[in-house]
């Protein structure tokens, strides 16, 4: 066995034993030693990465304002379009002829109504006869302009620019008025979501600045701004984050894409909470307390508030600490208000027992 591990352990034992008095002695008279910690700013650290996703501005769904057959579908599923472009059309043969009657009426009536015009101005009509004929005329002017109507609602324009998601119908096909024959993905305003711990949301006035970049777009690096937060976490205690291109990435990046997204924090740690080992804290009655270490040696109490665990596991607690205390973090339960305590200095992991 090795000799120096032997004389290390020895040493240690009598250290102790010298620490916890002679067997049998008052317990008043034992003098406890103790190992010390500071707690630790809990503060984000400076860059950190999370996974995110790009969505597009939005989802629409075309549709006809009219019922009819599909006659032509000018696109295909992942076709861009340009806001404006004829996207598809319906037949309109039956709607022409609807058309060409009510321009026939309407025609008719109103050479009717000139004539008649020529009678009252002679006083060969009465005002009211021709009053009707002059009404019955709107009606038909209606009700052309209404066949007109049908006839351009038969032509599909995109109503943006984007790509076509799906199309749900092919030629020949019947259509009702307001059914979804195209949907189109509009990335004019295209963002990415990310999900941020609640460190991150409590501190998001802090953040410097945010970049996003994925792997298929080489060492493009875009610039990233927040437009939008919610305010709920999730049931992993994750925040909703949106965020929005500061300038138009390039056409590698698409809706749908994983992204890796880039928070850089100002500097200067969070003075809000701190952490500490979860042993260092111990019950007080309804009071989760910490032990700190006065000038002359004594230990007083010292209440604190634990709001959770980090990711090291190590308790995170209120502002009731400045960082400055000098805090016990062994043996807590053994000690009482006001005792006076030996501190032991924690030996380093490459030299136990202090050999060197």
């Amino acid at each position: 066995m090795n000799v120096r591990f032997l004389f290390a352990v020895s040493a240690a034992l009598m250290m102790l034993n010298s620490c916890g008095g002679k067997k049998g002695e008052a317990a008043s008279s034992t003098v406890h030693c103790v190992m010390l910690t500071r707690a630790q700013t809990a503060g984000l650290a400076k860059e950190k990465s999370y996974s995110g996703i790009v969505k597009e501005a939005r989802e629409i769904n075309v549709a006809f304002k009219t019922p009819g057959q599909l006659e032509h579908v000018y696109v295909k599923e992942g076709s861009y379009v340009k806001e404006g472009q004829l996207i598809a059309e319906l037949d309109t043969k039956d709607y022409m002829l609807a058309l060409n009657n009510a321009q026939i009426q309407y025609d008719q009536l109103s050479r009717e109504v000139e004539r008649l015009k020529k009678l009252r101005e002679g006083k060969s009509i009465s005002v009211n006869d021709y009053d009707k004929a002059s009404s019955g005329l709107e009606r038909l002017a209606i009700q052309l302009q209404n066949e007109k109507n049908r006839i351009s609602y038969c032509k599909l324009y995109a109503p943006v620019s984007g790509y076509v998601q799906k199309v749900n119908f092919d030629k020949s096909e019947m259509v009702d008025a307001g059914t979804p024959v195209i949907s189109l993905l509009d990335n004019s305003n295209m963002d990415v979501e990310i999900n941020v711990p609640a460190e991150l949301y409590a501190q998001r006035n802090r953040i410097s600045s945010i970049t996003c970049k994925t792997n298929i777009s080489g060492e493009e690096v875009v610039p990233m701004r927040i437009s939008g937060q919610t305010p709920k976490a999730d049931g992993n205690q994750l925040y909703q984050m949106k965020l929005a291109f500061a300038k138009r990435p390039s056409k590698n990046i698409t809706p749908g894409m994983n992204v890796e997204v880039t928070v850089v924090m100002k500097e200067g740690a969070s003075k809000e909470s701190f952490t500490l080992p979860i042993h260092a804290i111990f019950k007080s009655g309804e009071d989760d307390c910490v032990w700190v270490l006065n000038a002359d040696s004594t230990i007083s109490k010292r209440v604190v508030k634990v709001e959770g665990l980090d990711e090291k596991g190590d308790a995170k607690v209120g502002n009731q600490l400045d960082g400055s205390e000098q805090i016990v973090k062994a043996g807590v339960d053994l000690l009482v208000e006001g005792e006076k305590v030996k501190v032991i200095d924690q030996s380093s992991s490459t030299n136990v027992g202090a050999l060197k």
